[in-house]
């Protein structure tokens, strides 16, 4: 009886050692069009995104009653970045520096060359006077 017991726990087993686990897989966004809120100081604010096998291809951004197209040079400042990553905020920001701000911040994480978790973000800010595109902020955990 207890060889019996055996066997069968041991059959039961094996199959499910050896059955595979399905694996969800993220699907990532080659291009979005996003519509967000209009405020009184931007206007309506939106943008349109599009990457493809070589990186970011197009970032328009309208606001503030204007149309900003991204240059290639602040595209590849992107790179890495996913397009499903995007917040979109705003503040009144200080005179000196723009005033009133729109911002499209991303953000990824990553293992590093030493195993360790990093984290990065990066802004895509417009203002009156234009955009700019920041500097990587960079933090390993």
């Amino acid at each position: 009886m207890k060889m019996t017991m055996t066997a069968l726990l041991v059959a039961a087993i094996i199959p499910a050692f050896a059955a595979t686990a399905s694996e969800e897989e993220s699907l990532g966004w080659t291009s979005a069009v996003i519509q967000c809120g209009k405020t009184a100081e931007a206007g309506d604010v939106s943008c349109e995104m599009k990457t493809g096998e070589k990186g970011w291809e197009k970032f328009i951004i309208q606001a503030f009653g204007k149309t900003h197209t991204l240059p290639a040079t602040d595209l590849a400042k992107l790179a890495g970045f996913p397009l499903s990553s995007l917040r979109t905020t705003h503040e009144g920001g200080y005179e000196e520096l723009g005033g009133y701000t729109v911002h499209f911040r991303f953000d990824r994480m990553f293992y590093n060359s030493d195993k360790k978790l990093v984290s990065e973000i990066i802004y895509v800010s417009v203002t009156k006077k234009g955009f700019t595109v920041s500097d990587r902020r960079t933090k390993e955990n």
